[in-house]
């Protein structure tokens, strides 16, 4: 029998909240991107309902090495909600069953960018950002294993977990943002460390990709002016 997408959302959801990993082939099948999103709104209309409201947005799998390392051959989005922030010192929710960290550079919006009636280019959105902020994102799959191609963790919610919004980057030139230094460590060793995107696009390109396919595929991408959006360009 073939599931609606309101229904796949709707098993993805219910493994969420019981803190259960599923299988994504046996769940959901293989579907096109188009279909994906699909469920992926289903699945914010879920969280919706249940009182999260939308604060911003994920940018996923823009580095070219972790692309060919998950399998995934081109960037996905995904919307984040007030219940994945974390403040500093929080514990992951215990319904995140496979936690990973991952260390980021995410974006603050001082004003709307809508790029429903034309493109939005770089240089627009450079004009549109109020800071750079270091950030932790936890991501997390309802996938059992992290086991799944790109459709399957776009309907997934591009395994958006939680994420911690950290202090504000002493940088002013945005374009400058590639050559951040990252080290990741835990009060007592250095987990690993890396600069900036490691991609040859720019942080403002990758950002204007972001509109144009948010315009495409999915309803929340006009979003407002404050909204913190974590991971633009990683």
């Amino acid at each position: 029998m073939t599931r609606t997408p309101a229904q796949l959302a709707e098993r993805i959801w219910a493994a969420r909240q019981a803190g259960r990993t599923l299988d994504a082939e046996a769940t959901i099948g293989t579907p096109d991107l188009a279909t994906a999103y699909a469920i992926q709104r289903a699945l914010l209309a879920l969280r919706l309902a249940a009182g999260e409201r939308v604060v911003g947005g994920k940018l996923g799998y823009t580095s070219e090495v972790m692309r060919r390392q998950m399998g995934i051959d081109r960037p996905n989005i995904g919307p984040l909600t007030d219940w994945m922030l974390l403040g500093s010192g929080d514990a992951v929710h215990e319904r995140l069953v496979q936690p990973r960290v991952e260390p980021e550079i995410g974006l603050r919006l001082k004003s709307a960018l809508d790029a429903r009636q034309a493109p939005v280019e770089r240089h627009t959105v450079a004009a549109a950002v109020e800071g750079a902020y270091a950030c932790l994102e936890v991501v997390h799959s309802t996938w059992t294993g992290y086991r799944f191609n790109l459709e399957q963790n776009t309907a997934d919610n591009a395994s958006a977990g939680q994420v911690v919004i950290g202090p504000r980057l002493p940088v002013t030139d945005l374009m400058a943002l590639d050559t951040v230094a990252v080290r990741l460590h835990d009060g007592r060793r250095t987990l690993g460390q890396g600069v900036g995107w490691r991609v040859p696009a720019s942080l403002t390109s990758r950002w204007a990709w972001y509109r144009r396919t948010a315009r495409l595929c999915i309803s929340w991408a006009a979003m407002c002016g404050n909204a913190p959006s974590h991971r633009i360009c990683w």
